[in-house]
């Protein structure tokens, strides 16, 4: 059995057309578990009435408040009875033999888990674009550990909760849960910690999730920008942590440590000026805690895996007007 996990809030208006996807799945061995996290609209209503009608085996339960993602994935998961798990956002659209592919591949090859394809499409289903997709990674079994090395160092595997069908069994023998204190960010660090436990990982390259981009969701915006390079900062702070505490490999300890959270914080900092935020520059600089994140940038590890941020490090530290005249050229 599947346990499909939907946390929800505010999804009456569209939340129909996924448990709709659902209603027509090939496979149907699975549970739906929905939690709606205190809603002010009419989900639980509009939920009750659509599942009622379409003999779906489900559970729904309504929180008295709203307590986050994390916190309602980590509420449907204790609930769920299913071999495997896979947790959904309630716009999540879905192709009829999603579940079907996805448990194939997990039960054929004995994987912990199994990643599929996806693209974007607006909120009328209409195809936006692919995810740029790397051959290296969907044409070779890995294991976890091999898969979240890749995702570190080379950033070429998008993370998306629907893509991932997991092994019940690894997230509950190694206490997995998604981090309830922190607010973005969290699939990325819930997925690095089930990489790094994991064994045996498939990769499909078929497409059999769209991920719904609403109008104005995606901006470049610098201010939108620095707000994801800041919690980028803060998620690897806590994967840092997380590697030194599981007696992680040097390899990867130090790829977080001299070289995503230094490349991070120089970000935050350059779109920081982006932003016209050049008292914010210059109280980060004096901040003791910022400047240990870029002098982790002036290693020879940083350097080999990516000169610009070395050269943006040692500016930062040595010639802090130059880099500050650079980026509020941009703003």
């Amino acid at each position: 059995m599947i346990s499909v996990l939907m946390p929800a809030f505010n999804a009456g208006s569209f939340i129909e057309r996924t448990l709709n996807d659902f209603a027509r799945q090939s496979f149907r061995d699975f549970e739906l578990i929905i939690v709606d996290d205190g809603s002010e609209d009419n989900t639980v209503e509009t939920v009750s009435s659509f599942i009622r009608n379409n003999g779906l085996e489900w559970t729904l339960i309504s929180e008295d408040a709203n307590r986050g993602v994390s916190a309602a994935r980590n509420r449907a998961f204790e609930l769920s009875r299913g071999d495997f798990v896979i947790f959904c956002d309630c716009d999540d659209r879905f192709e009829t033999d999603y579940l079907y592919k996805l448990n194939d591949r997990a039960i054929r090859e004995q994987s912990d888990a199994v990643f599929c394809g996806l693209d974007i499409v607006d909120g009328n289903n209409r195809f936006i674009r692919n995810i740029k997709r790397s051959k290296l990674i969907f044409t070779k079994e890995k294991t976890g550990l091999e898969l979240l090395h890749r995702f570190l160092i080379k950033d070429k595997l998008t993370i998306q909760m629907a893509r991932i069908l997991l092994r019940a069994s690894l997230l509950r023998e190694n206490n997995i849960r998604f981090d309830e204190s922190v607010n973005f960010g969290e699939d990325q660090l819930f997925t690095a910690i089930t990489l790094f436990h994991s064994g045996k990982v498939t990769c499909m390259d078929e497409v059999l999730f769209h991920y719904v981009q609403w109008e104005g969701q995606q901006t470049k915006q610098p201010r939108a920008v620095r707000t994801r390079a800041k919690v980028e900062l803060g998620m690897f702070s806590t994967l840092l942590s997380f590697f030194e505490d599981n007696n992680a490999s040097r390899n990867l300890i130090d790829v977080i440590d001299k070289y995503k959270i230094p490349h991070s914080a120089i970000k935050d900092l350059a779109l920081a000026l982006r932003s016209g935020e050049k008292e914010t520059f210059r109280d980060s600089l004096s901040d003791p805690q910022y400047l240990d994140h870029i002098r982790r940038s002036q290693s020879f590890y940083c350097f080999k895996m990516k000169p610009g941020t070395w050269l943006k490090g040692y500016l930062l530290l040595h010639k802090p007007d130059i880099f500050l005249a650079r980026y509020l050229k941009e703003a």
